[in-house]
């Protein structure tokens, strides 16, 4: 299996290698319509910064790399890309290599995380792997950093969907408080999903004409409707599973907001160094 490395100093040449619409012969699935505009201040640059200490290696051939980035984007992607679609952090190292079906995989290798996202052919871009390094840095933010970044370039690469599988479930962390939290980290982030019907039934046992019994009155519950909710936060954290989350990493998205409301509540920057 062959193994290109590629370092960026400088940006990428869009003149060169330009982006073309989706239905072209020559491009792919995202549009420069889809296409978000350069954040304003000083996070505009944030990817390129992060790029000058970022290494990007193709694992597997680099000819069908660039020929799923095409088919996807209409051009190569640049290591500032993959910046993007990862939101990594300065002194990450990224593997990109092709999978069955004709998918992208893309590792990212940083001292605090570990993180591998999945292209699919089918436009979305999908977190399947998030873990900390330490679980001491549970709560630090860095998650909440990475997803923020992720967001602004994924919008910027022109993608609206991103999905992930958020792993854990309340009856793991009682006997286990180290296990896997993602059930009740990722909705509290923005990540949106339908309640499961049989624990949107346990809203029933909640005292009579309270908000979270009226809530569980109705036919179809989502994770965004029941954290609206007094009370429904700490019942899904005590009653929630993992579950096949989405987000839309547009601007005021109402996935976007409740991303942007925690980045204020917990003070962070996610652009900076």
């Amino acid at each position: 299996m062959s193994r290109s490395v590629v370092r960026v100093t400088k940006s990428w040449n869009t003149d060169a290698h330009p982006r073309y619409p989706a239905g072209d012969e020559r491009g792919g699935q995202f549009a420069p319509k889809d296409a978000g505009d350069a954040a304003s201040g000083h996070s505009a640059d944030w990817a390129e910064r992060t790029a000058r200490h970022v290494t990007v290696v193709h694992n597997g051939s680099t000819a069908t790399i660039h020929r799923l980035e095409r088919q996807a984007f209409g051009r190569e992607l640049s290591p500032i890309d993959y910046i993007h679609l990862t939101g990594a952090l300065k002194d990450s190292h990224i593997e990109v290599e092709p999978l069955p079906g004709g998918h992208l995989g893309v590792s990212v290798a940083h001292r605090n995380y570990e993180m591998t996202v999945i292209l699919r052919r089918s436009g979305t871009l999908s977190i399947d792997w998030l873990g900390l390094t330490d679980y001491g840095q549970r709560g630090g933010g860095i998650g909440t950093r990475l997803l923020a970044r992720q967001v602004e370039g994924a919008h910027r690469m022109g993608i609206t969907r991103m999905s992930l599988l958020a792993g854990g479930d309340a009856h793991e962390i009682r006997r286990y408080p180290d296990s896997m939290n993602g059930y009740y980290t990722w909705p509290r982030l923005g990540y949106n999903a339908r309640v499961p019907g049989h624990i949107a039934k346990l809203l029933q046992h909640a005292p009579s004409g309270s908000p979270l019994h009226r809530l569980g009155q109705r036919a179809s519950i989502t994770l965004h409707q029941l954290f609206d909710t007094p009370g429904g936060a700490d019942f899904w954290r005590q009653h929630g599973e993992h579950f096949e989350g989405t987000f839309d990493p547009r601007p005021n998205s109402p996935h976007s907001l409740r991303l942007e409301k925690v980045l204020y509540e917990k003070g962070l920057d996610p652009y900076a160094d």
